[in-house]
């Protein structure tokens, strides 16, 4: 995503995926090379203040990843959210240990 502090939008252009076990950088979902259907959020103060907090605690960070594909044009951008490792988040950080994240609640197994 790109957000600048006075900007009270915010651009979502890319994101990251796996392309034959690497990570890469494509466009947001449902989007293409010639068509990368960027997504425009637009922010309240509040958030854009927490944005700005995180942002001075955890300062963004350079990575460079290829672009699409495992071989592609490399590309480097700075991320607002990376890993404690400070590289780019991945899968692993969106599931507890591999197993889904969210569980049903006892009531409706029965």
């Amino acid at each position: 995503m790109d957000w600048s502090e006075e900007d009270k939008t915010l651009r979502i252009c890319r994101q990251i995926t796996h392309h034959r076990g690497t990570l890469v950088f494509a466009p947001p979902k449902g989007g293409t090379k010639d068509d990368p259907k960027d997504r425009y959020v637009p922010l309240d103060e509040d958030l854009a203040t927490r944005l700005r907090e995180h942002m001075r605690v955890f300062p963004p960070v350079e990575v460079t990843l290829p672009w699409l594909e495992k071989d592609g044009e490399l590309v480097t951008v700075r991320l607002m959210f990376t890993t404690r490792e400070r590289k780019a988040l991945n899968g692993n950080y969106s599931t507890t240990s591999g197993r889904r994240p969210w569980r049903p609640s006892a009531s409706s197994r029965r």
